[in-house]
């Protein structure tokens, strides 16, 4: 048997966990710009170990103060198979009666797709945009992720190693478009 993640000390009522570390960054932000303040972000560091990093929370000493947990995952191939991803990974961590869970697909403008794909909806049309877009088409990748078209804008930037949530944090990407303002709304809907 496998030996459970450790979890990081719990200090709100209130939980958003996230696939990674650019979902913590981002989550953090996007929520301190709807004005929460009253939750926590965590990383469950990829979807793979979602079950375990569930399992490890529902037996966590530090929930006792716990209410609320929303748990996001990318929605990939599709939002309903990550939101069913979701569901049984917080049927097999049984949590207490006491705590509502629930799940997020995060996708694009489609009902599936990543964090990427609201960040390259909101990377605005010009240059960039447009030569990211030929170059892809150059090597014959007519139809790339969204996933590959931020990686491929983000190394065109000033500093080209930075992960999205990094771009967020240093000021090259912004939260400030309505994609992120109705995902900060449905967040927040699901912690309340």
């Amino acid at each position: 048997m496998s030996r459970l993640p450790t979890v990081p000390p719990i200090v709100h009522s209130r939980l958003l966990l996230g696939e990674g570390r650019d979902e913590v960054e981002i989550f953090r932000r996007l929520l301190a710009d709807h004005g929460a303040t009253d939750f926590q972000v965590l990383a469950y560091n990829g979807r793979y170990n979602l079950r375990d990093f569930l399992k490890a929370l529902a037996v966590s000493s530090d929930m006792r103060n716990v209410r609320r947990i929303v748990v996001s995952r990318d929605a990939d191939e599709s939002s309903a198979s990550a939101l069913q991803s979701i569901e049984d990974a917080i049927a097999v961590a049984r949590f207490p009666d006491s705590i509502r869970v629930k799940g997020l697909a995060v996708s694009g403008p489609s009902e599936s797709g990543a964090l990427e794909d609201l960040f390259w909806t909101a990377v605005p049309n010009g240059n960039q945009r447009t030569c990211v877009e030929r170059l892809f088409e150059c090597v014959g990748h007519n139809e790339p992720s969204a996933k590959a078209l931020m990686h491929a804008w983000l190394a065109l930037q000033v500093r080209p190693n930075l992960r999205v949530g990094e771009a967020v944090s240093a000021g090259l990407l912004t939260l400030q478009h309505p994609v992120f303002d109705e995902l900060g709304k449905k967040i927040l809907q699901h912690l309340s």
